[in-house]
């Protein structure tokens, strides 16, 4: 993967596609459109695996219908990103669904809308995001929010109980992995600066 990866961003580079300064912008494009296309297809046959066609396909759709815009968590390597992906999927898909009672659904989306509202969109270090492209990002992010939690209440209303709970499990999916991507960037802070106390320290020393 990341041999692929290097040899078309080396002929980008070679024929002047890409500037030298815009490597790591495109690098980490190329590596989540080729993640989403490696993990997609295992990702799509567990969500029929485990869960009837309409909630799985509800799911899917919504998940990554809503991440495009909003960011969130991306493991360092594909095979880190497909495990991790996988192992979300089966809690939330494979649990939760189980547990999405109407008042539990309502809460879920409503939980979901208010991080997607606080947190998006993750501005990943190596995308480099104009204030303008992130307040593009934030609209469109909040838009689909918006259309899915809609989608998903009228399948509610109207009894379509897999719609509706594959609508909630992808927004709650998405929200969760913008948290997480604060969360390590917080705690990646918080690393950084305890190893520079340590070496003042060292260096008082």
């Amino acid at each position: 993967m990341q041999r692929l990866v290097d040899r078309i961003t080396s002929y980008c580079v070679n024929e002047n596609l890409i500037k030298p300064e815009e490597i790591p912008w495109f690098r980490y494009g190329l590596e989540r459109k080729l993640s989403t296309i490696f993990v997609g297809i295992p990702f799509l046959i567990i969500a029929f695996t485990i869960s009837n066609s309409l909630c799985a396909i509800s799911f899917f759709t919504t998940y990554f219908f809503i991440r495009k815009y909003i960011g969130g968590y991306h493991a360092k390597t594909i095979w880190g990103c497909l495990t991790f992906s996988l192992l979300l999927e089966l809690v939330f898909l494979g649990m939760l669904s189980h547990l999405l009672t109407i008042p539990v659904l309502l809460g879920v989306l409503g939980i979901s809308f208010f991080v997607i509202f606080m947190l998006a969109p993750y501005n990943h270090p190596n995308m480099h995001l104009s204030t303008e492209e992130i307040r593009g990002c934030r609209q469109r992010g909040l838009l689909r929010t918006c259309l899915v939690m809609l989608v998903g209440i009228i399948a509610c209303l109207v009894k379509i109980k897999e719609v509706a709970n594959g609508c909630t499990i992808g927004i709650a999916m998405a929200a969760t992995l913008l948290c997480l991507g604060y969360i390590y960037d917080w705690r990646k802070a918080h690393h950084e600066k305890q190893q520079d106390q340590g070496h003042g320290k060292s260096a008082h020393f």
